[in-house]
């Protein structure tokens, strides 16, 4: 509770928020764009491949999905955290 009371007094702690709302929306973006592509460069490898490309093209797709969507709600979560310690 006390580290609640301390980052609220933390003159910081607004220009840190004021910061990632800033450079949250490029970096989402950058990392939809990213996650795209990757997916693009697999899913060809998984039409031109044989059946054990195919299987691991799927599953390199399925990693790349899983890893963008974690991206996703990390950066959801520290603002989050940001905002609830500003109180």
């Amino acid at each position: 509770m006390n580290f609640l009371i301390m980052a609220s007094s933390n003159p910081f702690v607004p220009k840190i928020t004021a910061i990632l709302n800033d450079i949250k929306g490029w970096f989402l973006a950058l990392v939809a764009v990213v996650t795209v592509v990757v997916i693009l460069i697999h899913s060809f490898k998984y039409f031109q491949g044989d059946g054990s490309e195919k299987a691991e093209a799927i599953s390199n797709i399925k990693k790349t999905v899983y890893m963008g969507g974690g991206v996703f709600f990390l950066i959801w979560f520290a603002t989050y955290v940001v905002d609830k310690m500003k109180v």
